[in-house]
């Protein structure tokens, strides 16, 4: 018995940068499997940028009822929806909130305005809710779908890119809603399938991806309440 322990003594001896390298390939395979098993997929990708940090309960709110705009045959297309939360001041609330000496951060203010536009050239999200301040921004870069491209019916207090969130049916019809400002803008990515970022992931790919983001928004802007 202690030549077989002294045995394996010097074998872990001779051999333990090699048990080490194992164990952390070992561990490395663990923590992969791990996540792809428990990775989900999501269909459609949001982006907010506004004054609101959302919870995780008001974010599946926003989802729910994002999906309850949809009709039977998108709803197998749609199974999970993915937010992406940005949290930014516009030039008036970020007065208002040094002014009446709360907390405010211009560093974070710059960050999330980068986030945002580092989404929009390469990220996943088509569909946006963002304050009116960098929407207009955003519109004069082409970066934005124009409505009468994508919509049947343009609603009359639309403007060319974007819609007033808390002036649609959508958003006066749910409570995860009630504490936006009417300054929020809702709005559609443009068609990216021909641009040489899409090229790594194939244009037939990305096409798809925005029929599809086209579609929930165009299910969003036209919902109609439930009587």
């Amino acid at each position: 018995m202690k030549k077989i322990i002294n045995w394996f003594k010097e074998y872990g001896y001779y051999y333990k940068i090699h048990f080490i390298i194992g164990a952390f390939a070992l561990l490395m395979a663990v923590i992969i499997t791990i996540q792809v098993v428990t990775k989900v997929d999501y269909d459609i990708y949001v982006t907010y940028l506004g004054p609101i940090a959302h919870n995780t309960d008001s974010l599946d709110s926003i989802e729910k009822a994002m999906i309850s705009t949809l009709d039977d045959d998108l709803k197998k297309e749609v199974k999970e929806i993915s937010i992406r939360d940005i949290v930014y001041l516009n030039t008036e609330l970020f007065s208002e909130s040094r002014d009446n000496d709360m907390f405010v951060s211009a560093t974070s203010n710059s960050d999330a305005v980068k986030l945002l536009n580092n989404e929009i050239a390469v990220g996943d999200s088509y569909i946006y809710i963002i304050d009116k301040e960098q929407y207009d921004k955003i519109k004069l870069t082409g970066a934005l779908s124009k409505l009468s491209d994508v919509l049947t019916d343009v609603p009359s207090y639309a403007d060319v890119y974007g819609i007033p969130l808390k002036k649609t049916p959508f958003g006066q019809s749910f409570a995860c809603f009630a504490n936006y400002r009417e300054d929020m803008i809702l709005c559609l990515r443009a068609n990216t399938a021909d641009s040489a970022v899409s090229a790594l992931k194939g244009s037939e790919t990305v096409q798809a991806e925005f029929d599809l983001h086209r579609k929930v928004f165009e299910s969003i802007v036209n919902y109609i309440p439930e009587k």
